[in-house]
């Protein structure tokens, strides 16, 4: 069965390619298996859900789910919860669908970083696992695919929602590019540090 390829999900894919893999390029380069890679890798999650935390209503609560998931595995490591304001363009109305794709499309990558984590021979880091576990995103992706589908495919919705995409893309980018420059074992969380 051929896959259609012409709708707006295929659109922001092709649209957000190089922002998309900006950020995989950065997050890659965290060694999840080790507690110093995995501080890092949960501190930049959590201070881009923080920065999105406020509007939570437009993620059906998933945010605030998550954030209480990644305070969890910090705790686990010892390590405080971050407060990092970040300056970024919220979510509004047209660009909301926009930031559901990212966050909703994590879910794939995130299956890999898990992988990646469980196979850890640091036990302390693997005992903290649960953002990385969190099967919730399975669903909300489905959830965003019929979203996306019964948009109108117009020029200003395509526009609305790429924006909305790339600024939740470069809000995560931010964050662990924030992360990485306060941390002073960055070099040692990084894949061969």
């Amino acid at each position: 069965m051929k896959r259609d390829t012409t709708g707006l999900r295929w659109d922001l894919r092709e649209a957000t390619a190089s922002a998309h893999g900006a950020l995989d390029a950065k997050v890659s380069t965290v060694d999840i298996s080790t507690v110093c890679g995995l501080t890092v890798f949960l501190v930049g999650n959590a201070v881009a859900h923080e920065a999105l935390s406020p509007f939570d209503d437009a993620f059906e609560g998933l945010i605030g789910q998550r954030l209480e998931l990644i305070q969890k595995d910090l705790l686990t490591l010892g390590v405080q919860f971050p407060r990092m304001p970040l300056s970024f363009t919220p979510p509004t109305f047209e660009t909301a669908p926009g930031y559901r794709y990212v966050i909703a499309g994590s879910a794939r990558g995130g299956k890999l970083l898990a992988r990646r984590h469980a196979a850890s021979e640091d036990t302390h880091a693997r005992a903290a696992g649960q953002f990385l576990n969190d099967h919730r995103l399975d669903l909300f992706w489905k959830d965003v695919q019929s979203e996306l589908a019964a948009l109108p495919r117009t020029d200003a919705t395509r526009a609305a929602v790429e924006e909305g995409a790339i600024a939740c893309f470069e809000l995560f980018d931010t964050a662990f590019d924030a992360v990485m420059a306060h941390n002073d074992d960055a070099q040692e969380a990084r894949v061969g540090g």
